[in-house]
């Protein structure tokens, strides 16, 4: 992939982020919205801003939902990406928590959701500061 090609499709990938971000917040905002409907916005950002990230670094895209893993691979071109392996971790659970059944008991809480939705800014924050 050319340098030009290569920073249209991280581009891309940030957009889409961005949409899945801004709704997540915006559903926290209205404070109207299920935990599970929150986490999976989270998840999808997270992912998609990680794969602009990487893609925008020379990386190859993957078909793959593990955020611990994309964040490894961040974290061995930049360093600093170690700090959020274990939010990585956290919310790549809520990807399979609010797709698919049983979502009844999956123990993701309001607070859980929020909590998720601030500590990844930090980390979104710093990939858009870097990309």
């Amino acid at each position: 992939m050319t340098k030009r090609t290569r920073k249209k499709v991280a581009s891309e990938w940030l957009e889409l982020a961005a949409h899945d971000w801004e709704s997540a917040q915006q559903l926290v905002e209205i404070e109207k919205f299920h935990p599970t409907v929150v986490g999976a916005l989270v998840q999808q950002a997270v992912e998609k801003f990680l794969k602009g990230y990487l893609i925008s670094r020379g990386w190859e895209l993957e078909k793959t939902h593990d955020l611990e893993r994309l964040c490894k691979i961040a974290a061995g071109r930049d360093k600093e990406f170690s700090k959020y392996v274990d939010l990585c971790i956290e919310v790549g659970d809520f990807y399979i928590t609010g797709r698919y059944p049983p979502v009844v008991g999956a123990g993701l809480t309001d607070e859980d959701a929020t909590k998720a939705l601030k500590s990844a800014s930090k980390l979104i924050a710093y990939i858009l500061r870097n990309v």
